[in-house]
């Protein structure tokens, strides 16, 4: 259950990466390709499409998930909830205690 709330928490993070990569990939593939090593306007977008991507799926997606930080990209219905690894550590709490 808890895996299933961070999960959910981070998919339109993960899916607002996926739009910036699927474009950095469009358009190093219609773009024209220059003789030389001189890169292109849609080379130098798609670059910087990448790189965006690259930052929320390497560093927010994880984030959200495991931290539910920065609140500003969590959904607003979910931002009271705790981290994943704040959820493991009360669960792991209350596993360990003896009554």
């Amino acid at each position: 259950m808890r895996y299933r709330r961070a999960r959910v928490r981070a998919m339109p993070a993960a899916a607002a990466g996926a739009i910036p990569l699927l474009a950095a990939g469009w358009l190093f593939a219609v773009g024209p390709h220059l003789p030389h090593l001189i890169a292109s306007i849609f080379q130098v977008i798609g670059l910087v499409c990448f790189v965006l991507a690259a930052l929320d799926i390497l560093g927010i997606v994880p984030a959200i998930f495991l931290y539910n930080f920065p609140r500003r990209f969590v959904p607003p219905h979910l931002r009271d909830q705790p981290g994943f690894l704040a959820e493991a550590r009360v669960h792991d709490h209350r596993g360990s205690r003896k009554s």
